[in-house]
């Protein structure tokens, strides 16, 4: 019998640990933080870190220990296996911190471990959080155990957010560590909330790994009229139509629990009304202006998908009208892959949603579906109105009703039971604009002066009724005097200060007053949204062209393309031609393209680089607005400061600007680092640039880490708000010439875009980056103990061949990540991973690429950079590159891995390829080796099945052809492949950190991959079927098109194989399985995108294609069946069992992607018998595994 105090002292350490890892809300009330200890909840992956494999040894060493479990029979290792492939931790952990005794324990071992058929009964007792006690008693033996069970288990059930998703329970625990009331409306309450590890999914299942700030809106469910939950379905779908434009504040994930319903969104800035009031200094440049009309640009066009682009679940065309817009509900973000601002339009709780006019086609088409119909849904009828506490101080910023008054809403919104459409949103948005240019004009000072002018009997509107009595009417109403007043102030003023400013005032006032702020709904429905932000680009170009050349604008040549009319302004006080290029007064005729308002050569300056606010501040207290049109043409941003005088020398034509800039610059430089005083994932909010005179009282170096040709890595101690922060630095020097220092600025800046992107547990974190006069520097975290060049490099044991095993998947995984995000790394080596702990981190994103603007990823010319040995061979020829190029160099290193797993060192490695074919250390230069150096792996002993079969799918990836490599998500899916096709020693598996594991060889066989698993292991030689290359000798196969024509000589089968003797029934059996396949939803989508035909004819590149693909596809991607044939020839008395597989070209840039063709393998030795239980001509469609 196990000793009772062994058992107790392990369960009680055990239970330290998990409450250690427990979390506490805590929740923000005017500045008083409180913790919120009922509300206390165990994070995801909580029981899997704690209850490790070795921890599971211990409990089920004393639970054999019992002699109620046979130890002949059962081993520690084994239930502790059994207890991880079936996901009990969490089961076990509940039972842990209820204080179980052992008898519970034993029971639950008993129960749901020990048995090995595991039954759908048994997952449904296993089944969490439970709904009746009487199943825990069950499991648990007593009532009083099952009784603290019941209610401890919620604390370990917070529910997981997902992107783009809605999840919806009734959960006594939610994931938020801290919350803080930052801002509150008529329906709802906005939270600044901190979710926990763990507790949010992305678009690819993977959960943050660390703390993620987010904005959280929570309203009250309407539980009165139920009819509405329909209509909420329904706008569920908007919404989730919403974030494909830009300029939309998008809904990251919604969570109804219970009568609450909570929309999470990104943590703004501000908002715009906010933004004004915090920023009373307008912006003074040309430039700076252009910037924050493209802004108002971005809104303006946010309004314009709403009314014109939505479309419902089923393609009708819908209208979403906002009916709340006000800078209240414009949030300022900072973009952080510029790091510009942005702004996003919010608050949809006003909004309705109807169906657009569609031809008679399209209604009869889609007539026997759900159709919205001539109804109008109105979002705020699915929330109750929130009743404002009597100390609220943002009452004033109440939208007052559907029909009340409020200062941006339209004349007609106001009037009972008047239609409320598209052009009330017009108005609101002439009335914003209106404001906008008021800011640029003289700050919030003038935005104030206009709001105390429009003000009358305690109400602030750009419209009023007469005094009649009675209720108002539409023909009682007018357009405020004082608007007609201020706008003829701003264009006075402004033509006075600046003509050419002037003008710009003169075209979008007069827009405005005569065109926009029309009473009449009707004479208002003429001009779109569309029109306005038309009118906003064309101020947009006047501002830049000010900028462009001092006092003259360059020529605005029509454009071909252009999807605008052409404008005609005699207001604008000059004309240039181009055959005189002078000024002249007179009319400007410009020419609008929509496509280069954002993407002119010009203004890369400002969308590739960062904000230029310090620098404007800087330029409008010296005086000096004409050279602004200098700093921007160098590309220098607020990044570059401090400038040092002799990089000045080449900016400024003389001494006198060059002293007066740096007299202010030092007025405008940061005293301190900003960065985030936890280790966690920051807000692109909180990850702003510092720039810094000296950094000697805020850094201390406390050692190199290791030092690079641009530079030097060393771990510092920062100091943050009188705390110490450890940290690793990367510093890079500056040079003085302003040539050279806009090369190390361009690289400096890409590389924190790239780094502000990535939050992935297997990348490096970004803290925060300055700037000082010598250096430009980057904070990150782990300190990693080594790089993997090092690790590989040392003796092998048997936890760190688990620690590269499992990094093949993870290395694999992180490269996944930042392809999915448009993000290639470019000079991925061994010297470029790092471990800390076990983890593996991809570092050192100094020359990646992010093509999320560009239509494709390649990109041509001479690389910044490269690593010959681990280089592709584009790269070393100076080819087009793209993101098939860190495939290659992803293959290199998990090659080297492969390699450290066996026990061979890297220096071992290196001396092969000097010793092997040409003697060159470059894997793309001497391919020979590469090849030879596989077949060495392949030979020994200490491998297993895994990685063996991925040591043969090197070679796809190390494809001289770019075009002939696997994408990142198909190396990905055949580590997937291979996890359910083999099997290895329990001792090698281990799982990823976090509570999604990374696909790889030891990722446990969950969801799809589970399903795709147990189809096949009702089928004997799965690998050898779907691989059959890999066993030479033992197993024949060949491909041929759809018509059974041969594609592949060289592999194609023996004469006396029972293919040519068969070929009748084969090709029976392969209409039958086309003609089924074609039903799937996989295989559609391959034929129908590319449009292709059954009697399509390969030729020589299609017949290679497809050899590649067959040796390059997931199984996802496969349908199958298997025949039992007999042949004549030879072997009369026996039987072939042959597998016929459907398969598509995999290679997207190939003409014949999307093609099938077919792949028939079978055994050259199989005794006939032992298939006599296989269901013959069965089909097998692995393409629908869920």
């Amino acid at each position: 019998m196990a000793d009772g105090r062994n058992f107790r002292d392990l369960r009680d350490l055990l239970y330290r640990d998990l409450v250690a890892l427990s979390c506490v809300p805590r929740v923000e009330t005017d500045g008083i933080v409180t913790e919120q200890l009922e509300r206390r909840f165990f994070p995801s992956g909580t029981a899997t870190k704690v209850l490790t494999f070795s921890k599971l040894e211990q409990v089920f060493t004393l639970i054999i220990a019992t002699g109620k479990i046979p130890s002949s029979v059962f081993h520690p290792a084994q239930l502790a296996q059994q207890l991880a492939n079936r996901n009990l931790h969490v089961y076990l952990a509940i039972l842990i911190t209820s204080k179980c005794d052992i008898e519970s324990l034993l029971s639950f071992t008993e129960k749901l471990v020990v048995n090995k058929d595991w039954t759908d009964a048994d997952h449904e007792l296993a089944r969490l959080p439970a709904e009746r006690r009487s199943s825990l008693r069950i499991v648990v033996g007593d009532d009083v155990t099952a009784d603290i069970f019941f209610q401890r288990q919620h604390d370990f059930f917070a529910p997981i957010l997902e992107k783009n998703r809605e999840v919806r329970g009734h959960f006594r625990r939610v994931p938020y560590l801290r919350e803080k009331l930052i801002g509150q409306g008529s329906f709802g309450r906005v939270f600044e909330v901190v979710i926990s590890p763990h507790h949010f999914k992305d678009q690819h299942s993977m959960s943050n790994d660390r703390e993620l700030v987010l904005a959280r809106k929570d309203f009250e469910l309407n539980a009165e009229d139920r009819a509405h939950e329909q209509e909420r379905d329904v706008l569920r779908e908007i919404v989730r139509n919403a974030k494909k434009h830009n300029n939309i504040m998008k809904s990251l994930g919604s969570l109804e629990n219970g009568m609450t319903y909570s929309v999470f969104m990104p943590l703004a800035n501000c908002d715009l009304k906010q933004y004004m009031e915090s920023h009373p200094i307008p912006p003074r440049s040309p430039n700076s202006k252009a910037l924050f009309v493209q802004c108002a640009i971005g809104l303006a066009g946010a309004i314009v998908y709403l009314h014109e682009e939505l479309e419902s679940p089923m393609y009708e065309r819908l209208s979403c009208f906002h009916m709340d817009l006000k800078p209240q509900n414009i949030l300022v973000v900072i973009d952080p892959s510029t790091g510009l601002e942005q702004w996003k339009l919010s608050d949809f709780n006003m909004s309705r949603v109807k169906l657009r006019p569609n031809s008679l086609n399209e209604q009869s088409a889609l007539g026997e579906h759900f159709t919205f119909g001539d109804k109008i849904y109105e979002i705020n009828k699915l929330f109750k109105r929130r009743i404002p506490d009597a100390g609220d101080t943002s009452i004033s910023d109440y939208t007052i009703g559907r029909r009340g008054a409020g200062t941006y809403l339209s004349p007609e919104a106001c009037i009972e039971d008047f239609p409320v459409h598209a052009e009330s949103d017009t108005w609101s948005l002439g009335c914003v604009v209106s404001v906008i240019f008021s800011y640029l004009y003289r700050g919030q000072s003038a935005v104030t002066e206009f709001a105390d002018s429009r003000s009358k009997k305690g109400q602030d509107t750009f419209y009023v009724f007469s005094d009649a009595k009675g209720p108002p009417k539409l023909g009682d109403a007018r357009v405020n005097d004082a608007v007609k007043r201020w706008h003829k102030q701003l264009l006075m003023e402004t033509k006075r200060r600046d003509p050419q400013e002037g003008a710009i005032y003169e075209n979008i006032l007069d827009f405005l007053s005569r065109r926009v702020l029309v009473i009449e709904p009707r004479k208002r429905r003429e001009i779109t949204a569309a029109d306005i932000r038309e009118q906003l680009i064309v101020a947009f170009k006047a501002f830049r062209s000010m900028a462009s050349i001092p006092g003259i604008p360059p020529s605005h040549p029509k454009s071909s393309k252009s999807r605008f009319r052409m404008l005609e302004f005699s207001k604008f006080p000059w004309k240039r031609t181009p055959e005189e290029g002078t000024q002249s007064r007179g009319s400007m005729s410009l020419s609008v393209d929509e496509d280069s308002v954002a993407s002119s050569e010009d203004d890369q300056v400002y969308h590739s680089g960062f904000p230029t606010r310090k620098l404007d501040r800087i330029l409008s207290k010296s005086d000096n607005e004409d050279t602004n049109n200098v700093f921007s043409n160098h590309g220098i941003s607020d990044l570059w400061l401090p400038i040092a005088r002799q990089t000045l020398r080449g900016i400024f034509l003389n001494t006198q600007n060059e002293k007066a800039f740096l007299n202010v610059q030092g007025d405008c430089l940061d005293t301190r680092i900003k960065i985030s005083t936890s280790k966690r994932t920051m807000p692109a909010r909180t990850s702003s640039h510092t720039s810094l005179d000296d950094d000697e009282n805020l850094v201390r170096e406390l050692g190199v880490l290791g030092e690079g040709a641009f530079g030097v890595v060393e771990k510092v101690s920062i100091t943050v708000s009188y705390s110490q922060i450890v940290c690793v630095r990367k510093r890079i020097g500056r040079p003085k010439q302003l040539k050279s220092q806009k090369q190390i600025m361009a690289a400096f800046a890409r590389e924190i875009c790239v780094m502000r992107q990535v939050h992935h547990r297997h990348c490096v974190e970004f803290l925060g980056s300055y700037t000082d006069a010598d250096h430009v520097n980057i904070l990150s975290l782990p300190i990693a103990d080594m790089d993997l060049a090092t690790f590989l490099d040392k003796p092998i044991d048997v936890a760190q061949r688990r620690i590269l095993y499992r990094g093949l998947g993870c290395l694999c995984n992180a490269m996944n990540y930042l392809h999915a995000m448009n993000i290639r790394h470019e000079d991925l080596k061994p010297q470029n991973v790092l471990l800390h702990g076990e983890n593996l981190l991809l570092t050192d994103f100094g020359f990646s690429l992010d093509f999320s603007d560009d239509s494709v990823s390649t990109t041509t010319g001479r690389p910044a950079a490269w690593t010959i040995r681990y280089s592709a061979p584009e790269v070393l020829n100076f080819e087009p590159r793209n993101r098939a190029t860190d495939i290659f160099s992803l293959g290199c290193v998990l090659l080297e891995m492969i390699s450290g797993f066996h026990g061979k060192s890297l220096t071992t490695v290196k001396e092969f390829w000097k010793c092997t074919g040409n003697a060159q250390s470059s894997f793309a230069r001497n391919p020979e080796a590469a090849t030879a150096w596989i077949k060495e792996l392949r030979k020994c002993e200490s491998g297993t099945p895994k990685i063996h079969a991925l040591s043969s799918f090197l070679p796809r990836m190390l494809e001289t052809d770019r075009l002939h490599r696997p994408t990142i998500r198909q190396v990905v899916n055949r580590l997937s492949d291979l996890s359910i096709l083999h099997e290895d020693s329990v001792e090698i598996v281990t799982s990823c950190f976090g509570n999604t594991p990374c696909i790889g060889l030891s990722h446990p066989t969950e969801g799809a991959h589970r399903a795709m698993a147990e189809r096949l292991s009702r089928m004997p030689h799965p690998a050898e079927y779907f691989h059959p290359w890999e066993y030479k000798g033992e197993w024949a196969w060949g491909l041929w098109d759809l018509t059974l024509s041969l594609l592949d000589v060289e592999h194609s089968p023996r004469p006396a194989d029972p293919i040519y003797d068969n070929m009748d029934e084969i090709r029976q059996t392969c209409d039958m399985l086309y003609e089924q396949a074609c039903r799937t939803k996989v295989t559609k989508d391959f034929w129908n995108a590319n449009r292709l035909f059954e009697n399509m004819k390969f030729d020589k590149a299609g017949c290679l294609h497809a050899l590649i693909s067959a040796k390059m596809l997931s199984l996802k991607h496969v349908v199958f069946t298997r025949l039992s044939l007999r042949t004549n020839l030879n072997f009369p008395n026996r039987k072939w069992h042959v597998q016929i597989a459907l398969l598509p070209i995999c290679l997207r840039r190939s003409p014949y992607y999307g093609s099938f063709f077919w792949m028939i393998s079978y055994p050259l030795n199989e005794v006939a018998g032992e298939w006599d239980s296989m269901l013959n001509g069965q089909f097998v469609d692995l393409t629908t595994a869920k």
